[in-house]
């Protein structure tokens, strides 16, 4: 195994989580300048409507120039949306789980990996959630950022 990904493991994420979620589409130039706006007008949102957070902001996408970003963070109980915020779900199922320390723009390596290590287990995997558990404006050393990654798997 990779030491890249020597944590990873099978588990089931259960239950299925609401989320306050925002969609758009990744710019040519950097994929991270569009997620940090996303976040805050999310926190605005459920702010706004006095719902907790119960979890940290997540993206899900390929970060390919001209692809989909969304951008959620989990939530106590579902949400009614604006013209920008819409309720979402991230589903129960079956994931291949790991957990990253280290700045953001080392993270591709470790998706390569993942998905290595998900294929030779005889797996498919869709793109993953990366639940960013450090907050860079307030934890400013990359090297000791908090990622964790969460595939969600089925058979092939």
């Amino acid at each position: 195994m990779s030491t890249l990904i020597d944590n990873i493991r099978l588990e089931e994420r259960r239950p299925a989580m609401n989320v306050a979620m925002m969609r758009a589409k990744v710019p040519a130039t950097n994929g991270g300048e569009v997620m940090g706006p996303m976040v805050q007008d999310i926190l605005a949102y459920i702010e706004g409507a006095a719902i907790q957070r119960t979890g940290v902001p997540y993206p899900k996408t390929s970060w390919a120039p001209g692809s989909e970003i969304e951008v959620g963070i989990p939530v106590a109980r579902g949400i009614v949306g604006n013209e920008r915020v819409r309720p979402a779900e991230l589903p129960a199922c079956r994931a291949a789980v790991l957990w990253f320390t280290g700045p953001y723009d080392r993270l591709g390596p470790v998706i390569g990996a993942a998905y290595e290590w998900i294929e030779e287990h005889s797996l498919k995997a869709d793109l993953p959630w990366e639940f960013y558990h450090s907050n860079p404006t307030i934890d400013t050393d990359p090297s000791k950022y908090r990622t964790e990654l969460v595939f969600p798997v089925r058979e092939r």
